[in-house]
């Protein structure tokens, strides 16, 4: 009679994380990230090949998070599959904001930037020599920027002429 009850409920609760405003994943066709992807990092760069002027990008992210990529500034385009940006400069570094943003309630937004160089041409077409109002002839192809021409032992005066194949590259 002179005894206490308590009564003891127990419940386990199972938690697991919000989802995050992350990516999971990030890509450019036939270019490799630097440095490699890790969600972690907000800041990549990728230099693309002389003549590019678009990019296919794939960006994954958590579940329940939207993702948007925008090429400097032009219109944010959703991203829910590979999306081809076009629109690249050659003169100068294209910047793509890629915004990855929760919609679980947390309302929570990380922006990735991915740097993307155009590589410029460094290519130069063979150089033509006259000599004395003749053409020369060379004596192999142009390689680590050398080509010797043969000139006759006369020659008073050489013309050389050069063209780079990128109108943005100086000789």
């Amino acid at each position: 009679s002179g005894s206490k009850y308590s009564a003891v409920k127990s419940t386990t609760l199972s938690t697991k994380p919000l989802p995050g405003a992350k990516l999971t994943g990030l890509s450019v066709a036939g270019a490799s990230l630097s440095p490699s992807f890790d969600s972690s990092k907000t800041s990549y760069a990728v230099t693309l090949p002389f003549g590019t002027t678009e990019l296919t990008l794939t960006a994954t992210a958590e579940s329940n998070c939207s993702v948007q990529a925008q090429l400097g500034g032009g219109a944010p385009q959703v991203v829910t599959a590979p999306l081809t940006l076009d629109g690249l400069s050659s003169t100068q570094e294209n910047k793509i904001q890629i915004r990855v943003s929760d919609l679980s309630g947390k309302k929570t937004t990380t922006t990735y930037t991915l740097s993307v160089t155009v590589a410029g041409n460094t290519s130069v077409s063979t150089p033509s020599v006259t000599a004395n109002g003749k053409s020369a002839q060379s004596t192999g192809s142009l390689s680590k920027g050398n080509l010797a021409f043969l000139v006759d032992s006369d020659t008073s005066s050489v013309q050389i002429s050069i063209s780079a194949d990128d109108p943005n590259a100086s000789i």
